[in-house]
C-alpha cells in the first residue's frame, strides 16, 4: 500500500476524530460558559439568599425543621438501628437497599392509570395541583398526591410506593420546597417519565433546568400547557 492509499483510507478517520473532538471541545465550552453565568447571576444570588434567609427563620427550632424537612428526617431515621442510639453500620447497609430501609413496598409493577403529582404540602399550591388533577382526570388517568389519603406508614414509604408504580410523575417545583426536590430525586433515580411544572423561571436550579420543564402563569396556563403536552405525547402513543 503506497502513501496516497494509506491517505485515502486514514484521512476519513483523522477528520472524524478532529470533528468529534471539536464538537466536546464546544461542548464542554458551553457548559463552563452556562456554569459561570449560572455562578456570576447576581440576581439569582440575591433571591436564594432571600430564600435562605427564609428557610432559616422558617427552621429556627427543632420542631419547625422537622416539619419542613419530614422526608429527609425519615429518610435519616431509617439508618438508625432499633434502639436509636447508632447509625446502622455500612456493612449492614450493603444488605438492604434504600426502599427496604424506609419500608416501602417496591414491586417494580407499574399502574397505567396513575399519575402521581409531587407539590408542596402547602394551601398555596392547592389551585395548581386541583389545575393538573383536573386536566389528568380529563384524559382518563387517576391523579394523587402524597397527602391526598391518611396512611398507617411514614409518609416517605407511601410517597415513594407511590412514585414507584405511577406510570408518570409531574413535579411542581414552585417555590423551591425541599421535600419535592427530594422526591424528585426518587423519580428520577427509578428511572420514571417526569414533567416538571413551574410557576418562575428563577426556581429553576442551574442542575435541571436543562430537564423537561413547562413554565406557567397560572393555573388556566398551567392546564393549557399540560393540555397540549398531553396530547401530543398520547398522538405519538
Amino acid at each position: 500500500m503506497d502513501v496516497f492509499e494509506l491517505l485515502y483510507y486514514v484521512t476519513p478517520v483523522i477528520t472524524l476524530v478532529a470533528v468529534i473532538a471539536l464538537f466536546m471541545s464546544y461542548k464542554m465550552q458551553s457548559l463552563s460558559k452556562k456554569f459561570e453565568d449560572y455562578k456570576n447571576d447576581e440576581f439569582r444570588q440575591s433571591i436564594e439568599k432571600q430564600i435562605s434567609d427564609l428557610t432559616k427563620e422558617l427552621t429556627v427550632s427543632r420542631d419547625r425543621f422537622d416539619s419542613v424537612n419530614h422526608l429527609l428526617n425519615d429518610a435519616q431515621n431509617a439508618y438508625f438501628d432499633k434502639g436509636g442510639s447508632r447509625y446502622v453500620s455500612n456493612s449492614e447497609m450493603k444488605r438492604v437497599n434504600f426502599f427496604d430501609n424506609i419500608n416501602a413496598k417496591v414491586d417494580g409493577k407499574i399502574d397505567d392509570n396513575l399519575v402521581f403529582v409531587l407539590t408542596p404540602f402547602n394551601e398555596k399550591y392547592e389551585a395548581q395541583y386541583c389545575a393538573i388533577k383536573k386536566l389528568v382526570t380529563e384524559y382518563g388517568f387517576e391523579c394523587s398526591k402524597g397527602d391526598d389519603s391518611i396512611v398507617s406508614t411514614n409518609i416517605l414509604a407511601h410517597i415513594a410506593e407511590q412514585i414507584s408504580k405511577a406510570r408518570l410523575v409531574i413535579a411542581n417545583i414552585s417555590g423551591r420546597n425541599p421535600n419535592v426536590f427530594y422526591e424528585l430525586g426518587i423519580a428520577h433515580a427509578l428511572g420514571k417519565p417526569v414533567i416538571i411544572v413551574s410557576e418562575s423561571l428563577s426556581d429553576i436550579p442551574f442542575d435541571i433546568n436543562s430537564s423537561r420543564i413547562l413554565a406557567f402563569e397560572d393555573e388556566v396556563d398551567l392546564s393549557n400547557k399540560l393540555r397540549n403536552w398531553f396530547v401530543h405525547t398520547l398522538a405519538k402513543a
